[in-house]
């Protein structure tokens, strides 16, 4: 398995740039196939009314392109290069998905490359304006914090998206600003989770490959080789991302894999030996240097002092949210619809008839076949008292 993390983990070596960022030309060759009605190698074509605008992103992943359906719809275009030693189950996963918070698949279609046998998928989507990590970028460069208010919409949605997929037992395996796509708009903080191109199902008992997830963002089970993980490791990444929202730069922004568990421990301090059998039953490395956790609020200083006084203590139930989630064993860690229980959530359900007029449907959650996804959403009392639930499709 290649390496996702060399040279493409952060915001200053991103793996996808959109709209204002670096641009490339359109790919004319792939307009030409879409125009020619090429060779089929799938039960269809590509859309007749598909018109490439512009490269908007690019990777080892493949490339993302702009694109106009039926001379209107802006939508993205992700080609994918079909390797056969890899199985591929990001087409089969993205269809089964009906989400708010996730990146819908309108289309799809394969196409040839310029070799023999040399195949592309190629995924229509919905277009969203920018990666999170750039909107991270941008309030660094301008010496800013995010907003507690805007951390909230997109961290409550955030945990919403995994939520579902918990439901179907499907785990996205990479979780990171790149594959979280905003609008940012005053008026619009939809949000929506991407790039399910390393999502697998898990089946209890099952092995699992452990190099998996960007690196700043990996879980520590993953890093202390666990092939038996959880969705927990999901939420780890989450618990990165909102941290990094907050700090405007990684949280744990290690080098390799081994200075990547030292930046954990820097913060975490050094886990104990039950912590490591639980994050790996199987381990057997259990000798690291003995270092004292460090105080969350040291560790968010800088941005605690630019906060207001009046939203100090948001920023306190913020700093917890986070704790709780950055913990060593995967099953201390809260489920999605845990999270979105926290108190640091309260004030969006309490100013639910604020969020009304706008397309967040922050309570809307879809029905699940596990009648215990349903009992836990009632349990925790996650919709507020008089409130009708709105049709996203």
């Amino acid at each position: 398995m290649q390496d996702y993390q060399q040279g493409q983990n952060s915001d200053y070596q991103q793996q996808i740039m959109y709209n204002n960022m670096t641009s490339n030309k359109p790919n004319n060759r792939l307009n030409d196939e879409i125009n020619q009605n090429h060779q089929k190698l799938d039960h269809k074509g590509p859309p007749k009314d598909l018109k490439i605008i512009d490269v908007v992103g690019n990777g080892t992943f493949g490339v993302v392109y702009k694109a106009l359906l039926n001379k209107e719809q802006v939508v993205a275009v992700k080609r994918v290069f079909q390797d056969k030693r890899y199985k591929n189950r990001e087409r089969e996963i993205i269809e089964r998905l009906d989400h708010q918070n996730i990146i819908k698949c309108k289309d799809f279609f394969e196409t040839k490359g310029e070799k023999k046998d040399e195949v592309y998928l190629n995924l229509v989507m919905e277009f969203m304006n920018f990666p999170l990590s750039k909107v991270i970028r941008d309030k660094r460069k301008a010496n800013q914090v995010m907003r507690i208010e805007d951390i909230r919409l997109y961290a409550y949605q955030m945990f919403k998206a995994l939520s579902y997929l918990q439901s179907l037992n499907i785990c996205h395996r990479d979780i990171k600003p790149q594959n979280i796509l905003v609008n940012d708009k005053d008026d619009d903080k939809r949000l929506k989770i991407c790039d399910f191109g390393s999502a697998k199902q898990l089946i209890p008992n099952e092995a699992n490959i452990s190099y998996i997830c960007s690196r700043y963002y990996r879980a520590p089970e993953l890093i202390f080789k666990s092939q038996h993980y959880t969705n927990a490791i999901d939420m780890w990444s989450m618990g990165c991302v909102i941290a990094e929202m907050v700090l405007g730069e990684p949280l744990f922004p290690g080098e390799n894999s081994l200075d990547q568990l030292v930046e954990i421990i820097r913060i975490l301090g050094t886990p104990t030996r039950q912590q490591i059998l639980m994050m790996n039953p199987t381990s057997q490395e259990f000798r690291f240097p003995q270092i004292k956790s460090y105080s969350w609020s040291k560790v968010f200083e800088k941005s605690l002092q630019k906060v207001s006084e009046d939203e100090k203590q948001k920023f306190n139930q913020l700093m917890d949210l986070i704790s709780r989630v950055l913990v060593y064993a995967p099953s201390e860690r809260p489920s999605p619809l845990q999270a979105l229980a926290h108190p640091f959530f309260d004030e969006l359900r309490i100013e639910e008839k604020k969020y009304r007029q706008t397309q967040l449907y922050l309570f809307d959650f879809p029905e699940a076949k596990e009648q215990e996804y349903q009992k836990q959403i009632e349990q925790l009392k996650l919709i507020p008292n008089g409130y009708s639930k709105k049709s996203y499709s």
